[in-house]
């Protein structure tokens, strides 16, 4: 049976939960005959993703408050652990939507915690992950790099120097923690 429906080519998706070994000479071991996606509507999810250790790179565009994501292969429609790669077109921060080709909706990007994306987190040319669940794109992996906008504007006024604090806010370790700001002001080290 198993020679005829070699014979035949079937293709199947079989799923299978224990551990495969593979037997052999190292340099003979091998799985063969794993296609591409057969249609537009096969981009890998987050599943697919633990499974093969993949993800769809998109080209991406600026458009507004819209990332315009071309994505190979190409996505038909939306699904939650659909996950997309591109570089970022623009430094871009606040609300922020991202739009698919094929006249797809376009949809909110959030942070994991469900806020817009914040200065420092969509850099020009930065590789940027996004996750579709529950109807956001959810950026994925991005810390902030500085501070978020007027932050050191605002507390400046309670600084005595306000330089050492833009030299503290301006490395890539994030923001400044308000109780080291307060530490400071009452004569402290902030380090």
């Amino acid at each position: 049976m198993l020679a005829v429906t070699a014979l035949l080519g079937c293709f199947a998706q079989v799923t299978y939960d224990k551990p495969i070994q593979i037997t052999g000479n190292d340099a003979q071991r091998t799985v063969q005959g794993v296609g591409e996606p057969e249609s537009n509507s096969s981009a890998i999810t987050v599943n697919g993703v633990v499974v093969s250790g993949g993800y769809t790179w998109c080209s991406a565009t600026m458009s507004s408050d819209t990332i315009l994501l071309v994505a190979l292969p190409d996505v038909a429609s939306l699904s939650d652990g659909l996950l997309l790669r591109f570089l970022s077109p623009v430094d871009q921060f606040g609300p922020t939507y991202v739009k698919g080709a094929n006249g797809l909706a376009s949809v909110p990007l959030v942070r994991p915690d469900g806020l817009p994306p914040t200065n420092g987190q969509l850099l020009a040319g930065a590789v940027c992950e996004v996750l579709y669940a529950n109807g956001y794109f959810i950026l994925m992996d991005r810390t902030e790099t500085g501070c978020p906008p007027v932050f050191c504007k605002r507390l400046t006024a309670y600084v005595l120097k306000p330089t050492l604090l833009l030299a503290c806010c301006s490395t890539r370790h994030g923001i400044v923690v308000p109780t080291l700001v307060a530490n400071y002001v009452a004569g402290q080290s902030m380090l």
